[in-house]
């Protein structure tokens, strides 16, 4: 979870060209039972959540602690300080970590929310200078500035096991390392990497080995990302970059854990501070269509891609956290709001049925291309005869399961007498052999993960045909999250880049025995040639 803090977004700057906004009108407010974990005198903030646990910083008179507050029960209580000053807290399980300045240094502390008792010291050291911690899991991870009393040192980040009480550097540069997030567990970290106080910043991930973590960049420009969390199978953050029409515009952006295939959810308004945990992500907002302009909690479905509103008032609501219980049933969140010149805590619990699935209605592969719905088109080659025209295409994929593959002869021009169709090393469609009222061959075909689609066309000029390749759809479909509601908003991340996803089948179309013609061995001719050019080098 990330230990997320009001820091400045001066340095968040215009990225890459993106796609063009829409207009977006969200779900209302969802049902489910607001809370108000505190609302007291001085400042309660920075709060985060894990199961019924909600930790969060609270300032009053100049004292700082870490309050502890139970959502099924409502009990709150402050964590022993001993008269030194605690704040920027984290909770994962029953690990609540925060920092705490004493005397002579700032250090990491965790408490034990089950055992009670006091607080320990995580490495404890002499003159330590360390903040912002963030656990998930048995890994703990913060920002480390060095000695105390240090001016203007760029911190590292470091990484510790509760287990082995065994630290790790992540990094070791002259860069700013900052705002760590960890998996729940415990596997993956995020955080951001700044050049200086103002940016750029990127987004980096260290995934934990065989021998410790290992890290790599996430965004690599000379714009700005930042603000990153993590469910330990996708990493959230957010980016301020132009749109189709040049304007920036601050959205949140997705990536596969060890991937590098960027999705961004373009939507009008300010969009920061994301916090994922199942397939949730709630973020601090700012709705266009306010009537007065502030920042409010949004909560998005990646199962369903649907954007819902959990708030509308005429505050500041910011820095939220989420978590969903293991079976997807129970979701709390929790953010902070300014209210009377103070700053308070809320949360929202609601039940949701995110498991539960309606299986799709048996499909044969003929219906899936006269009708293919959901299905999504993996591959798609066209082929016209004509002069001084490539006579063959390839579509390559990567992927496995069950998909339909459609050849659709006399699709663009008049009917093919000559062609074929393969996929990796098969031929399963020879169109000469088809017969003349078949204008769709479907087939369901198995597939190699790094496998390809190869057509070649033959015969008269202007005849022409197409193949497409389709995808199988999930085992079952999730329904919308009750009691969200089902009128929500639908709207998808779009991929940055080409990315692709295949599935298979099995069978042969009209005739790939015995009448291949010259073009059949044409055809064999370059699959063989194909599966030299995918062959690995040896050495």
């Amino acid at each position: 979870m990330r230990a997320s803090k009001p820091w400045p977004l001066a340095y968040l700057l215009a990225l890459a060209p993106a796609l063009a906004s829409a207009q977006v009108s969200p779900a209302p407010y969802p049902a489910g039972t607001p809370v108000v974990v505190n609302a007291g005198p001085g400042d309660q903030k920075e709060p985060h959540v894990s199961g019924d646990t909600v930790a969060y910083s609270s300032e009053l008179n100049g004292v700082g602690e870490i309050r502890v507050f139970d959502l099924s029960t409502h009990v709150d209580a402050a964590i022993p300080n001993g008269g030194a000053f605690d704040f920027l807290s984290d909770v994962s399980g029953d690990s609540v970590v925060f920092t705490r300045i004493g005397a002579d240094r700032s250090a990491i502390l965790r408490y034990d929310v089950a055992a009670g008792g006091a607080p320990v010291e995580l490495a404890p050291a002499a003159g330590t200078n360390r903040r912002a911690a963030s656990v998930g899991g048995r890994t703990v991870a913060w920002e480390d500035y060095g000695a105390w009393g240090s001016q203007g040192v760029a911190p590292e980040l470091v990484v510790y096991d509760l287990d082995s009480g065994v630290t790790q550097a992540l990094t070791s540069d002259a860069l700013s390392d900052t705002a760590p997030a960890v998996s729940p567990d415990g596997r993956t970290v995020v955080w951001t990497k700044c050049e200086g106080a103002q940016g750029p910043c990127n987004v980096w991930e260290a995934q934990a080995g065989a021998s410790g973590f290992v890290a790599h960049a996430l965004t690599s420009d000379s714009h700005g990302s930042a603000n990153p969390d993590t469910n330990g199978t996708v990493v959230v953050y957010d980016s301020a970059r132009p749109g189709a029409d040049g304007t920036v515009d601050q959205d949140i952006f997705l990536q596969d854990v060890g991937d590098s295939a960027e999705r961004r959810l373009v939507l009008p308004g300010q969009d920061l501070n994301p916090s994922v945990s199942g397939h949730f992500i709630a973020f601090q907002r700012r709705f266009p269509d306010a009537a007065v302009p502030n920042s409010d909690i949004a909560l998005y479905d990646l199962d369903t891609s649907t954007l819902y509103r959990l708030t509308d008032t005429p505050e500041d609501e910011q820095l939220t956290d989420i978590w969903i219980s293991p079976d997807g049933k129970r979701v709390n969140v929790v953010w902070s709001v300014r209210e009377n010149g103070d700053d308070n805590v809320r949360a929202l619990t609601f039940q949701a049925t995110a498991n539960e699935c309606t299986p799709p209605a048996p499909q044969t592969a003929a219906q899936v291309c006269a009708a293919p719905g959901k299905h999504p088109l993996l591959a798609e080659l066209q082929l016209q005869r004509e002069r001084r025209t490539p006579w063959d295409a390839t579509a390559r994929y990567s992927a496995t399961g069950t998909g339909v593959l459609c050849v659709d002869n006399g699709f663009g021009g008049a009917r093919a007498l000559g062609g074929l169709v393969a996929m990796n090393d098969r031929v399963l469609v020879m169109l000469e052999t088809c017969s003349p009222d078949q204008k769709t061959v479907a087939l369901e075909q198995q597939l190699a993960s790094d496998g390809f689609v190869y057509a070649a066309i033959a015969g008269d000029y202007g005849s022409a045909f197409r193949v497409r390749l389709y995808g199988e759809l999930p085992a079952c479909i999730p329904s919308p999250a009750a009691p969200l509601p089902a009128q929500g908003q639908r709207i998808s991340f779009v991929d940055a880049g080409s990315v692709v996803v295949i599935v298979v089948d099995t069978g042969h179309g009209c005739s790939s025995t015995g009448q291949g013609t010259a073009l059949a061995g044409l055809g064999l001719l370059a699959l063989a040639a194909l599966r030299r050019r995918r062959a690995p080098a040896q050495g």
